[in-house]
């Protein structure tokens, strides 16, 4: 009679009689169990059935009650401790004194990530990239660092509150011409001394039924936009809201954009432009539309940041991915990036940076696996290492360097977020 013997990841057969290289006492299955597994006879616990096998070692293993081809577990302790193993003192050994700096540089890495990690949950620290451009007419700071020139054109456009309410009701009717008009009229009308707190309270204290909801209108308008620099300007709007005034004014704010789904709205505008961005940069030919495909960049890193800002919590994650393909857009608008200059590079960082925010479902992990996102990933962070390691032997711009490290940091954080799918 075989019964079949199960001590941790091995398994055997032992042979239950009264022959020569059978076993029929309980001493003598020890004896061989210890033996075969290297388990210290003493310490072991012999299971049958959901049983503990109990009795001396001379006790007769035809009175258990086996029959053929029976489970039999055992546990125990190692016969030999590790400490008196030469093959594991030897590697502690070597661990001890090669590898204490290796271990420095690893938590050193792990506090990095671990801080760049507090800084997308916290919805703290975002900006909008695109302020060193040659191009005045590209930058556009936030409002709460603008103010209104009154006397320009009448009244009516002179007021902050009444440019954006127009702007705003331009996009939600598609009026192209419009949306130009008074974007440029909202752009000519700011300057460093404005208080959007006028225009903050209409968005979320404003109750007339007339006026429907307009913080919802305002986010209808993101979606509806046409304009580049029309988009821009609302962004920077949108940021001003979760980013100016006394943590409780900020918080409240953004639980109220939360409630108004403007995660979604943003994701969507986003998932939109990643469509029409690869087409946007093959035509790209004369110096005219270079520009405006600076802008549009300058758009894309604007409406990343937003979701990022408003959204970046990892039940939020799920958003991204209702929506067919956003995950796989995102990664192709990717790969697409070559960051040649400060703005794409700054684009580039913020996809990355909507990369782990998507990332955080197991979902999503899967999806992303699937497309090849690891074989993405290292040729970029190995460019963008080499970038940083260059620029900073020629002394170049720190703003630059930094973008480059920042991008590093972010495929470091992804790469460890998709390392613990199984």
């Amino acid at each position: 009679m075989k019964v079949k013997v199960s001590v941790g990841s091995k398994s055997f057969h032992i042979e239950i009689g009264e022959g020569e290289g059978s076993v029929s006492t309980l001493g003598e299955l020890k004896a061989l169990v210890a033996e075969k597994a290297d388990i210290d006879p003493a310490l072991m616990k012999i299971i049958h059935r959901g049983k503990t096998v109990t009795g001396g070692n001379d006790q007769s293993l035809f009175d258990m009650n086996l029959k053929d081809n029976d489970r039999v577990i055992v546990m125990g302790k190692a016969s030999v401790s590790l400490k008196d193993d030469l093959g594991y003192s030897s590697l502690v050994s070597y661990e001890k004194t090669n590898l204490s700096g290796l271990q420095k540089e690893h938590q050193d890495i792990e506090s990095d990530l671990s801080a760049l990690e507090r800084n997308y949950l916290d919805g703290g620290i975002f900006s909008f990239k695109g302020d060193d451009s040659n191009d005045p007419s590209l930058s556009s700071p936030p409002m709460s660092r603008r103010g209104v020139v009154h006397g320009s054109g009448s009244s009516k456009e002179g007021e902050l509150l009444s440019l954006v309410q127009n702007l705003v009701n331009a996009c939600i009717s598609r009026r192209l011409v419009e949306q130009k008009k008074f974007a440029e009229c909202l752009k000519r009308s700011l300057t460093g001394v404005a208080d959007p707190s006028e225009t903050f309270l209409y968005y979320f204290l404003k109750k007339r039924s007339s006026d429907e909801d307009a913080l919802k209108n305002l986010l209808r308008a993101v979606e509806m936009c046409v304009d580049d620099l029309c988009l821009l300007l609302l962004c920077g709007f949108i940021h001003d809201l979760v980013s100016v005034g006394s943590i409780k004014a900020r918080l409240a704010r953004h639980r109220k954009l939360i409630k108004a789904d403007a995660t979604s709205a943003l994701i969507r505008t986003l998932r939109c432009r990643l469509k029409e961005a690869i087409c946007r940069k093959k035509s790209r030919t004369t110096k005219c539309e270079e520009e405006d495909t600076t802008l549009a960049e300058q758009c894309d890193d604007a409406v990343a940041a937003l979701v990022l800002a408003v959204g970046a919590k990892a039940r939020n994650a799920q958003l991204a991915l209702r929506h067919r393909g956003f995950a796989k857009q995102l990664l192709m608008r990717i790969s697409s990036l070559e960051a040649k200059d400060p703005i794409e590079s700054a684009f580039l960082a913020r996809c990355l940076e909507m990369l782990y925010f998507v990332a955080k479902t197991r979902k999503a992990r899967v999806l992303l696996v699937g497309e090849n996102v690891v074989c993405r990933m290292l040729p970029l962070l190995e460019r963008h290492a080499c970038l940083t390691k260059e620029e900073s032997c020629q002394h170049s711009s720190t703003t630059s360097t930094d973008v480059h490290t920042e991008i590093c940091l972010i495929s470091l954080a992804v790469l460890r977020l998709l390392s613990i799918n199984s």
